[in-house]
């Protein structure tokens, strides 16, 4: 994965803003596997707001390290998990430059 790369929400998820949290449904074509639900933490709820296809890792990086006050490694390690863990839900897609 490099800092450069962009990538969207997939479509795969359906997602909604309730209160403070970000809950993140897949969308599957079998009845059975529509118990899945997540409920992302404050810091993997801002980088879903912004997988949109325009701003680039490295972007999503920096906005953590300014919104969170934290140090960039910090921030990239948590980009990076948050990055993995979607790609496993398959609720985003990289976009081609």
């Amino acid at each position: 994965m490099h800092l450069k790369e962009k990538y969207e929400q997939s479509g795969d998820i359906v997602w909604r803003q309730v209160g403070d949290e970000t809950i993140l449904v897949p969308v599957h074509r079998e009845m059975s596997d529509l118990n899945s639900v997540y409920t992302l933490n404050q810091t993997a709820s801002f980088i879903w707001s912004r997988l949109d296809g325009e701003h680039t890792l490295q972007d999503i990086r920096d906005d953590l390290v300014d919104e969170f006050e934290v140090d960039p490694e910090r921030a990239e390690q948590d980009l990076v998990k948050c990055i993995s863990q979607f790609e496993d839900l398959n609720g985003i897609r990289k976009v081609a430059c």
